[in-house]
Parts: C-alpha cells; structure tokens; sequence
C-alpha cells in the first residue's frame, strides 16, 4: 500500500503548494493534511498559494514565530494584516507550543512556533481579485479606509456597509474586525 499513496515531488513549494497530490489524487478528492517545517522565506507565500484551494482539512506547521503570529494575530493589533485575514477566514487555530531555536543545530538565530490549524466548517476563500485588494489596503496601513476609498473607489460600498453596523470610516485595516473583510468580497 505504501508505494501507492507515497508521491514525491522536487520542486518549488510555492508553484506547487500541494505538490503532486492534486495529480495523484485525480477526480477522487479527499481530505488530506499538511505537515510540515516551512522555510521561512516562504511561508506567507506559500500559506497565499495553498489558501487559493482546495484546502487540507488540517495543517501542522513549524514555522517562524513571528510568522505564525502574523497567521493568527488579533484583530486591532500590528501584526494583523492580509495574511491573517485570508488564513483566519477558513482556519481555526488550535494550541501549538513554541520552539526554542536551541532545539536546532546548527542554532539559528529565530525561535520557531508549531501551528496546529484545522478546517472551519464553513471556510471561506477570497478571490484572487479580493485578495489583491485586501493586500493593496494593507500596504498604507496606517491609512483611514476612508481615505483608502479615494484610492481604491471599488471598497465605497464596503464601507457604506461598514458605516451602517456603526464603524467609523476613520478606522484602520488593522482594525476592521474579520469578519467585515468576507463582506468586501461580496461588494
């Protein structure tokens, strides 16, 4: 059996996320995992790639430990960005620990963190269209969505939306709470 479900794949993790498994599963799709230790050039690209689909029912990281506070950062704190939006809308993280660097050698010179997410019930994924947006935003932070809009007249309705549940225009994309991000998409 084993020779049977193993496919090995050398090549670039971000162009090929899932590696071959799309090919080796073929019209039988099912639910798979990831396990893996992530270079941590990659992992904000790679987590982008895998988070266009299908998506593992789980996936167990280590990664950087700044990364996976990107990946599961609170809303209204700095490290809450594109990222946390796209991996936040279809995962739920569960307890991990941290990984001291001195458990590696040679040491390098970050600690690392293992993420233990699964699959919500009702994941949502962003269009390749939405997720360039919700980048852009990101990119001027420290910007007022309303003056956002000036720049980007394709979030106006968003924020109509936004006013009306009481949310100020003058608040920053880090502050936006999660779940008004899945509302841009629809707009």
């Amino acid at each position: 059996r084993f020779p049977d479900t193993f496919n090995l794949l050398q090549a670039d993790a971000v162009k090929f996320p899932l590696g071959n498994l799309q090919k080796a599963l073929g019209s039988k799709r099912g639910a798979f995992k990831i396990v893996a230790n992530m270079p941590y050039a990659i992992s904000t690209p790679w987590m982008e790639a895998i988070l266009t689909g299908p998506l593992p029912d789980k996936m167990v990281l280590l990664l950087q430990k700044e990364t996976a506070g990107r990946f599961t950062a609170d809303c209204g704190t700095k490290n809450f960005g594109a990222i946390t939006i796209f991996l936040q809308a279809a995962y739920q993280k569960h307890k991990g620990h941290s990984v001291s660097r001195t458990c590696f050698y040679p040491v390098p010179k970050v600690d690392s963190e293992l993420l233990n997410l699964s699959l919500k019930k009702t994941p949502f994924i962003f269009s390749k269209q939405t997720r360039l947006l919700i980048r852009s935003l990101f990119t001027q932070r420290r910007k007022q969505i309303g003056s956002l809009a000036k720049q980007y007249p394709a979030i106006k309705p968003w924020i109509e939306h936004l006013a009306a549940l009481g949310i100020d225009s003058k608040i920053r994309p880090e502050a936006v709470p999660l779940e008004h991000w899945r509302v841009l998409a629809g707009c």
